[in-house]
């Protein structure tokens, strides 16, 4: 069996991981001499860097963005919806862009599940939400962006999906077998 048809083959089992697919693609990209290929196989692995184009299946996914708000004599409210507005012109963290690697993501979705979740939560740093104030008379002392593991789950099926359906390079270097 060739290079191709064993990434063709591989790109539909679900018991290979995407990251040992990424590497057989690597080796073709390698192959083939396709420059486009092996940055973007690279990108997938490793993680995008920042000033790299995500593709569209890792760009602007949205999710709940939700505050902890503590008020006088020990009250407190947990997971307040948090509205857009409130945030800094410079700041929305309402929308989410996925850089990391697919081993990095894999772990993630895993380490939610094992947890009994259905999200990952990602942090919002202190000072965007230090100066906002949701409800009248509390004071937000933490916030984070709740990201559903479906949405994760599928950038990583589209990476798999893609690996099979990137350009080919119908010039030079053709794929040894």
């Amino acid at each position: 069996m060739g290079l191709l048809q064993d990434i063709e083959g591989s790109a539909t089992d679900p018991n290979l991981s995407i990251a040992d697919l990424l590497r057989k693609c690597k080796v073709l990209a390698f192959r083939l001499r396709h420059e486009p290929f092996k940055a973007w196989v690279d990108h997938e692995l490793s993680g995008c860097p920042p000033e790299a184009d995500l593709p569209a299946y890792r760009r602007g996914h949205r999710g709940l963005l939700l505050a902890q708000l503590s008020g006088s004599f020990g009250r407190t409210a947990t997971n307040v919806s948090v509205p857009t507005s409130l945030l800094p012109d410079w700041q929305k963290w309402d929308a989410s862009d996925f850089r990391q690697g697919v081993a990095e993501l894999d772990a993630l979705t895993k380490g939610a599940k094992a947890a009994g979740s259905r999200v990952v939560r990602h942090s919002v740093p202190p000072e965007i939400f230090a100066d906002i104030e949701i409800w009248d008379g509390y004071s937000t002392v933490g916030m984070h962006l709740d990201l559903s593991l479906a949405l994760i789950d599928g950038i990583l099926d589209q990476v798999r999906t893609s690996t099979h359906l990137r350009p080919r390079n119908r010039g030079r270097g053709a794929v040894r077998r």
